[in-house]
């Protein structure tokens, strides 16, 4: 039951923090939006991980592998539009690509 309630919060919650994001960035600068909802994201996200502490057994491992990989997938659609629709990347999308696999070897890296 409580994975059901935490599915369904954290759905709420993304959904919610998309459409306002989108509200949001239509009235200010993009770059405001953006610092603005990281910089409550970040240490709300810092105080529950505290409080929750890390699981003795590693069974999160798998979890947050399938974690990373979905935040891959504006990475992937890009690349199967590339292959399938010959698509070429302007230089801020090779950029944002970049960075997003940045982002992820990082993660990745201990």
């Amino acid at each position: 039951m409580l994975g059901i309630l935490l599915t369904l919060g954290s759905a709420l919650t993304w959904g919610c923090g998309d459409f306002l994001s989108g509200l949001m960035s239509r009235r200010l600068p993009l770059l405001a939006v953006l610092l603005f909802t990281q910089a409550i994201g970040i240490p709300l996200m810092g105080v529950l991980a505290l409080g929750r502490g890390v699981p003795a057994d590693w069974t999160f491992i798998p979890l947050a592998f399938a974690a990373v990989l979905s935040s891959l997938f504006p990475v992937i659609t890009v690349a199967l539009a590339r292959i399938y629709l010959q698509e070429r990347l302007s230089l801020s999308q090779g950029a944002g690509v970049l960075s997003a696999l940045a982002g992820v070897a990082l993660i990745a890296w201990r």
